[in-house]
């Protein structure tokens, strides 16, 4: 197991103890209808272990962290597909959209998943 394996390793431990369960809502298109001109939406939900914090009055910078937007660390799993704007991020029974979504994964390893939900 390399470094960053394992920090990804403590980063899960410190979640699942201090942090929550949580769920990633994300969308993809079904079997095109002929009938209706379009596919349907398909909602697959996965569970995931995170914390969610408010930003800092001076990491608010209008544009990509607004007034009112929150912070979400994200353990990494095997069965959570990196998260990606528009998602739908689910924390104690509120809708947040993604944002913005940065893998934090040096030498190629993500070790946690920082959101920017509103």
């Amino acid at each position: 197991m390399n470094f960053y394996t394992e920090m990804r390793t403590v980063a899960h431990e410190l979640l699942s103890e201090y942090g929550a369960i949580a769920m990633l809502q994300k969308f993809t298109n079904g079997t095109y209808d002929p009938s209706t001109g379009s596919a349907a939406q398909v909602q697959t939900d996965y569970y995931c272990i995170a914390c969610v914090f408010d930003f800092e009055q001076k990491e608010i910078n209008g544009t990509a962290i607004r007034q009112g937007d929150k912070k979400a660390l994200v353990s990494v799993s095997q069965s959570l597909p990196l998260p990606v704007t528009n998602d739908i991020f689910v924390w104690e029974g509120k809708n947040y959209t993604v944002a913005g979504v940065k893998d934090l994964a040096p030498a190629g390893v993500s070790v946690i998943y920082e959101l920017i939900i509103r």
